[in-house]
């Protein structure tokens, strides 16, 4: 993955329009997101409801679920994903724990439908 990027989290792969990361806190399978520990960049132009409504009503509870799934430890260094359809587009939710022994790199991004 070498596209966008926020500087907290994960990159976007290079046809992602818009990504969300962050360094979130990862303690005993809870997910913490300081609000100074992420930002968003790239634009989601005529997707911007979509990926309001994903951002703002789904993603903690998609990435706290997604933990609880996958349990993954602090100690390693394993690139989790799940993808989501939305009208026009794909959301990816990806995270690593990259080893850091305490931190979980998020990111998310929108891949729209190619016209």
């Amino acid at each position: 993955m070498s596209g966008l990027n926020t500087g907290w989290g994960l990159s976007a792969p290079e046809d992602a329009v818009v990504v969300w990361g962050s360094r979130a806190i990862l303690k005993n399978g809870a997910v913490d997101v300081p609000y100074d520990r992420s930002g968003m960049k790239g634009d989601p132009g005529k997707l911007l409801p979509e990926w309001k409504n994903f951002l703002n009503k789904q993603a903690m509870k998609h990435i706290r679920k997604l933990v609880d799934k996958f349990s993954p430890s602090p100690s390693e260094s394993k690139l989790y994903t799940e993808s989501f359809q939305v009208k026009g587009g794909t959301i990816t939710i990806a995270f690593d724990p990259k080893a850091s022994y305490g931190y979980l790199y998020i990111g998310i991004w929108l891949v729209p439908d190619q016209q």
